[in-house]
């Protein structure tokens, strides 16, 4: 059975994966391959940088402060999406690597 979260998702799919793509990679130059799944009453993104590769974990944990350390605009992005489909819950994006090993997981209503 389809909710409100899906169909959201399936007709915003392009805007929301290359916003958060914007956000992630491709303002510094890079490229990526992403995914959205619809899970229960939110979404997650997976966006894979392909210029990336073996990243150490020095690298990742910089990547994951950097992203915790700017929360508030990943709540803030949840909430006017909340203003649409009041049924989202969360949203969760998994930034990987080319072999899709994540370096780092932002989320929002979690």
């Amino acid at each position: 059975e389809k909710n409100a979260v899906e169909d959201y998702v399936n007709a915003n799919k392009s805007y929301l994966i290359s916003t958060m793509e914007s956000s992630f990679a491709t303002s510094s130059g890079m490229t990526c391959t992403s995914d959205i799944e619809v899970v229960g009453n939110g979404f997650i993104i997976d966006i894979c940088i392909n210029e990336l590769e073996n990243v150490d974990d020095e690298i990742k944990d910089t990547l994951q402060s950097t992203y915790d350390s700017i929360s508030d605009t990943f709540e803030e992005a949840l909430a006017e999406m909340q203003k649409e489909v009041p049924e989202l819950e969360y949203y969760k994006i998994n930034v990987c690597d080319v072999n899709g090993d994540v370096l780092a997981v932002v989320s929002a209503g979690v």
